[in-house]
């Protein structure tokens, strides 16, 4: 039979300092008596030599921590083994754990199942854990520690509590039709689902912005040939990552890399020079580039003179900083045309205000993420599959309300899937504590 206590490092992998060892299961008790460790006091440290119950040899000295159940990350009781990082050490408390025979090795994620499980967590604070763990910037990270706090769960709780209340309302309708029911409560109904709509189209609008957080904002390098696009690449993520040359077309294809800006994640791109060719692979570099235009979130639009700052005309850019290089050569030339900055890649001449204004820009771009509900593809799906059902509720306001009410039910179940709570029962609650009818 397949043991219910299971064990696992919840550290790093590796040598370290110091490694932690999880062990959780209704057994647990059981198990640290075998290790001749009985009397843990609750969430208090206790220095400890744990010694193999088998051949008496010392495993390591050691830091132990036990939470009693309910009130532990999975629900269960657990203990934490605070070990040296030795994969020595790991390996003989793994073997004297297996050979209680009481426990097993935990599954990928289990520890975050059985939390769920035992409702110590929603699918969205599990979410969020896998979220810290793989943050790279310090954006991610916030948004990450935000979503595990539970205000992402709080507001689909929200929209899932003013849903249920507009559907027992409208159940009572049905159900009380000869109580003494006001007259206008079909219509409060429909101005409160209304403002659920509005809520949650606002949310799935800026699911675009929180999606950025995770996987980088698009900055592009445009400009015509030899304007010194890869030199600035090059210079903005410290490192040869584009071919530096006076000879025009040598960038043909799309150059990436990654960057942390100021806490964000940025992918920034070089493209071809924009320009007419007659050269085949280079022209399918320059549609990549007009292409990319497009995509982007910020372009940064570089030239160097009146020729290459005529090759930037027509183009349609989202937004863009407009950049002359090469002010070691041409700064006292009487330029006339519109420009954000000037610089010299070559000399770094004010290459300090380009990264300030990128900045200025993420800061801008980012405002009030952190009221943002909807950070993955998931919650998007299945929140616009409850839009869909609620528009459906709203124009369908002349079928009987046994009819529209499925609309409604059908909007509380996507919303329940985000979090992973899911319960038809609440209905019928939320109807008798809201009405007095019991007399």
């Amino acid at each position: 039979m397949k043991q219910n206590n299971i064990y696992a490092l919840s550290s790093g992998a590796g040598k370290a300092g110091v490694s932690v060892v999880r062990l959780s299961g209704v057994d647990v008790p059981q198990i640290m008596q075998q290790l001749g460790q009985a009397n843990l006091s609750p969430r208090k440290a206790k220095l400890a030599y744990l010694i193999d119950p088998k051949t008496l040899e010392e495993v390591d000295h050691c830091l132990l921590l036990y939470f009693p159940a309910p009130h532990s990350f999975t629900g269960e009781h657990v203990v934490e083994f605070h070990l040296h990082g030795s994969k020595a050490v790991i390996e003989h408390l793994f073997k004297i754990l297996n050979d209680t025979g009481l426990c097993r090795m935990a599954e990928a994620g289990e520890f975050s199942r059985l939390a769920f499980t035992n409702e110590k967590l929603d699918l969205t604070r599990v979410e969020a854990i896998a979220a810290i763990l793989d943050s790279e910037t310090l954006a991610q990270k916030r948004q990450a520690l935000r979503q595990l706090s539970g205000s992402a769960a709080n507001a689909f709780g929200q929209i899932r509590s003013k849903l249920l209340n507009a559907i027992s309302l409208l159940e009572a309708t049905i159900d009380f039709s000869e109580e003494d029911i006001p007259d206008d409560l079909l219509d409060k109904i429909y101005i409160q689902i209304e403002e659920v709509r509005h809520y949650i189209s606002k949310q799935l609008s800026n699911f675009g912005r929180s999606a950025k957080l995770n996987d980088g904002f698009n900055i592009a390098i445009i400009g015509a040939p030899n304007v010194g696009k890869s030199s600035l690449m090059n210079f903005l993520v410290d490192s040869d990552v584009a071919i530096v040359s006076d000879q025009a077309g040598t960038t043909r294809d799309i150059i990436r890399a990654r960057l942390d800006i100021d806490g964000y994640m940025v992918n920034l791109l070089d493209s071809a020079g924009i320009r007419k060719t007659d050269n085949l692979i280079e022209a399918e570099g320059v549609k990549r580039a007009e292409q990319l235009i497009e995509q982007a979130d910020l372009t940064l639009a570089l030239f160097d003179d009146e020729k290459s700052y005529e090759a930037l005309q027509g183009l349609n850019f989202k937004a863009s900083i407009l950049i002359r290089n090469k002010l070691d050569m041409n700064g006292n030339d009487g330029f006339k045309g519109k420009l954000d900055l000037q610089i010299s890649v070559k000399d770094n001449q004010n290459i300090d205000s380009v990264i300030k204004q990128i900045k200025h820009y993420l800061n801008d771009y980012f405002e009030n993420v952190e009221d943002d509900i909807v950070t993955r593809e998931r919650h998007r799906i299945l929140l616009k599959e409850a839009e869909l059902n609620i528009i459906e509720f709203l124009e369908n306001r002349h079928l009987p309300e046994e009819i529209s009410a499925e609309f409604l039910r059908r909007a509380i179940l996507e919303i329940g899937k985000i979090t992973g709570h899911v319960d038809v029962e609440e209905i019928l609650g939320e109807i008798f504590s809201g009405f007095c009818i019991g007399k």
